[in-house]
C-alpha cells in the first residue's frame, strides 16, 4: 500500500488476508502520525504488517522494501491511491519503472488526475484546498499520459473503469461516500518477460 496514510485495511483485514504480507509504505512523517494514532487507540499491529517509510522524491522504493524483507520473487498487488498527484513527474516515472520490474502478473492499481474540473463559482478545487494546507499537487496525469507512461516502462495498457462501473461497484451507499470527482482509478499488469 503506497501512501498508506490513514487507510485501515491492515487493521480490519478479512480472514483471506491473514496469509498475505502487507507493506504499509508512506512518508516518514505521515507514518509516524499514523503509528501514534494506532498506539493512542490501543490498536495492535497484526503480525503480517510491515511499516516501510520512504520519501519517494529522495529514496528508492526498491531499497526501502529490500531493507524491510520484501520478497521480489512473488506476484504483488500494489495499491497507490491518492498519491501520484503529490509526486513530481520524475518520481512518478521512477515509481512506474519500479512496478514494471516486479514479478510478472503483479498488479498495480492507482488513481491519477489532478487536472482541474469545472466547479461552481466560489467553490475551491481540491488542489487549492490541499495547497493551502501545505500539500500542493506536483503532477497531473490524464489517461493518454498514463497510457504512454505504462507503455514506456513495460506495463500493460491501463484499464480504467467507467463511471457507471464504479457507481455499480459502490452500490446504493447510505454513508455519503461517492466516486471521486478529482481523479480516476486504473489498473495495469506487469507483463510476462520474453
Amino acid at each position: 500500500m503506497l501512501g498508506a496514510g490513514l487507510d485501515t485495511f491492515a487493521f480490519r483485514q478479512p480472514e483471506w488476508a491473514h496469509g498475505l504480507r502487507i507493506y504499509e509504505v508512506d512518508h516518514p512523517t505521515s507514518q509516524d502520525a499514523k503509528r501514534e494514532r494506532l498506539a493512542a487507540g490501543s490498536i495492535s499491529i497484526p503480525g503480517n504488517v510491515t511499516f516501510v517509510s520512504v520519501d519517494f522524491e529522495h529514496e528508492t522504493l526498491r531499497d526501502r522494501l529490500t531493507a524491510n524483507g520484501f520478497d521480489f520473487t512473488v506476484p504483488t498487488f500494489v495499491s497507490c491511491l491518492g498519491v501520484l498527484v503529490y509526486l513530481t513527474m520524475d518520481a512518478v516515472t521512477d515509481l512506474f519503472r519500479f512496478i514494471a520490474s516486479l514479478t510478472p502478473s503483479s498488479e498495480f492499481v492507482f488513481t491519477f488526475g489532478g487536472h482541474p474540473r469545472p466547479l461552481p463559482p466560489g467553490v475551491p478545487s481540491l488542489a487549492e484546498i490541499v495547497a493551502a494546507s501545505g500539500e500542493p499537487f506536483r503532477s497531473a496525469l490524464d489517461i493518454d499520459e498514463v497510457g504512454r507512461l505504462c507503455a514506456e516502462v513495460g506495463l500493460s495498457a491501463p484499464v480504467v473503469p467507467t463511471e457507471s462501473e464504479i457507481a455499480s461497484y459502490m452500490g446504493d451507499r447510505r454513508d455519503g461516500l461517492h466516486p471521486p470527482t478529482h481523479n480516476s482509478i486504473a489498473s495495469a499488469m506487469v507483463a510476462p518477460r520474453l
